[in-house]
């Protein structure tokens, strides 16, 4: 005998039934329609505060206000100071590939010989559009001493006085992995060609080619130093 379900198609419990089943079976969709929580755009879809992944990627957090005192207890954690009074403080945390230190700041990323010459002097001490210099031409130097405040142009020119250019790439020089010298070996090399060395004699001695020699004489090569 057949379902009587199937014989009564309008009976109302069976449909009943039959709706219930389909919303069990269907996925609820819920459409939003408002302005995005991070831009602002009006939107219509699923998200419920972010119109897009991008927005919900980059949602604005609550951001706990440090004190002075809690930025230098982290600032200076990564700050290996000179047994030299007037030497230079190297930053041991993250490096660009300038080899300018990095500091977070506020949530954002902010170089940090500008830190070190906030927290030297106050935290609003760098005008808008000024840069802050190093007289010692060593980018991941934070000592205080060594930092002075200067225009962009101020910039271009002193590294193009002291012929910097390269200088400030991570792969050039001592920085450089593959390379035999160190600067202070090229001040050595500098002056024996001036008391008149062999370059052959000289390139033995610091196990390079005498090319090499060759070219810091001419000062294409290590011409910063």
């Amino acid at each position: 005998m057949a379902n009587g379900c199937n014989m009564k198609r309008h009976n109302p419990k069976c449909l009943a039934d039959t709706l219930l089943i389909r919303m069990l079976l269907s996925e609820v969709i819920i459409i939003y329609r408002r302005n995005c929580t991070r831009c602002g755009k009006y939107y219509e879809g699923r998200g419920k505060e972010f119109c897009s992944k991008h927005c919900s990627n980059t949602r604005i957090y609550p951001k706990k206000i440090e004190s002075i005192q809690e930025i230098m207890n982290r600032f200076f954690d990564k700050v290996q100071k000179s047994d030299d009074p007037i030497g230079c403080w190297r930053w041991t945390g993250y490096r660009n590939k300038k080899g300018y230190g990095q500091f977070r700041l506020n949530g954002k990323m902010v170089s940090a010989h500008r830190v070190a010459y906030m927290l030297a002097h106050s935290m609003d001490s760098i005008p808008e559009g000024m840069c802050i210099l190093h007289n010692c031409d060593n980018p991941e130097c934070t000592n205080d001493d060594h930092l002075y405040l200067g225009t962009n142009q101020d910039n271009m020119y002193d590294r193009d006085r002291k012929g910097r250019q390269s200088h400030q790439s991570i792969n050039v020089g001592e920085r450089n992995g593959s390379s035999k010298l160190t600067e202070e070996k090229v001040r050595l090399i500098r002056l024996r060609i001036k008391k008149g060395d062999a370059q052959q004699v000289i390139a033995k001695e610091f196990d390079v080619s005498q090319g090499a020699i060759s070219q810091i004489n001419q000062n294409k090569h290590w011409k910063y130093i």
